[in-house]
């Protein structure tokens, strides 16, 4: 429903809009037809008897307001994925289908045998295997050594 139109370029606006879809002016909480003085055009103050601009009285001078601007064209709006290319059912389906072992690449905690001590689970690694496994990894790790760690 298309009940309040904007005061700045005049598109029409649902009646809860709270900015104008067109221009983006923010609606006031009461919209106020503006009149402007009719002997120099400048737009009146509320509750002023007077213009401020040329003194003229309000009651003897209102002027109807002045036509409204039709606002500069914008560019075209696409809708969203709309570059992107169509694709065939087959196309689409051959890119869905994933091959499981090409989904990860290889760690060495699927190579490496597990090893159990006092509760805990874990594998040995060299340094340069835990050095990739840090690269890899996304989450933080807990890394228990036989001996201390170099620090960076």
């Amino acid at each position: 429903m298309t009940d309040k139109f904007c005061s700045q370029c005049g598109s029409a606006n649902r009646l809860r809009a709270k900015f104008c879809i067109q221009c983006g002016r923010a609606f006031g909480r009461m919209q106020v037809k503006r009149q402007f003085c009719a002997e120099c055009g400048t737009a009146r103050k509320p509750h002023a008897k007077f213009c401020l601009q040329c003194g003229t009285a309000w009651a003897q001078s209102v002027a109807p307001e002045p036509p409204l601007q039709q606002p500069a064209p914008r560019g075209v709006v696409l809708p969203p994925f709309a570059d992107l290319p169509l694709l065939d059912d087959e196309d689409a389906r051959a890119e869905t289908q994933i091959d499981p072992a090409s989904a990860h690449p290889p760690s060495p905690l699927d190579e490496e045998p597990l090893i159990r001590r006092g509760g805990k689970t874990g594998i040995i690694l060299t340094e340069k295997e835990l050095a990739r496994l840090r690269q890899q990894s996304e989450r933080p790790m807990f890394i228990y050594t036989a001996k201390p760690l170099k620090r960076r």
